[in-house]
């Protein structure tokens, strides 16, 4: 009896072991609108560069494409031009994801703008009002993490250690965490 009681005891003692020290993935799976909903809470977003715009962002349309790492947003962008006239339009930004191990979230990273339409926009503008709306996104993006691990399961705490990988596949963000 007592043979067999060590016996039972030492193999849950290796399974715990080799549980707690063996590398394990958790996948976790975003969809557009889970993004869509989270980028939401935190708009309108209003910010003012440089001491000559005020810059609001606002409406967020989250696009995943499959086979590309990078997530991209259309937004609608009002820019209120100090001695000048208010203009408005919309923009297309892409973005990567960084992972704070520290922290359990993710962030869009390097904000790419891709697409600028402002009716009225004067070409010498173009180039500091993109400054500024990817300086304002810099700072958005910084602050307000896409995803954050929950606090409250062993998985997820577990999970908190290393970004293994990203990737966009059937139009959701597959984000893989590893032990």
């Amino acid at each position: 009896m007592k043979k067999t009681l060590v016996i039972i005891s030492s193999f849950i003692c290796l399974a715990l072991i080799y549980f707690l020290f063996s590398p394990l993935d958790y996948v976790i799976y975003l969809d557009q609108y889970q993004l869509q909903q989270r980028i939401d809470k935190k708009l309108p977003l209003r910010k003012t560069s440089l001491r000559k715009f005020d810059i609001t962002l606002n409406n967020a349309k989250v696009a995943l494409r499959e086979g590309n790492d990078r997530i991209r947003v259309g937004l609608d962008v009002k820019f209120d031009i100090k001695g000048s006239k208010s203009m408005q339009g919309s923009l297309g930004v892409t973005g990567g994801l960084k992972y704070s191990a520290q922290k359990g979230q993710l962030f869009l990273t390097n904000p790419l703008v891709e697409e600028l339409s402002i009716p009225g926009l004067f070409s010498r503008r173009d180039s500091a009002l993109r400054r500024a709306l990817i300086k304002s996104l810099q700072y958005y993006f910084s602050l307000n993490p896409v995803y954050t691990l929950r606090e409250d399961t062993l998985k997820h705490k577990a999970a908190r250690l290393v970004l293994k990988n990203v990737i966009i596949e059937k139009q959701r963000v597959v984000i893989t965490l590893s032990t």
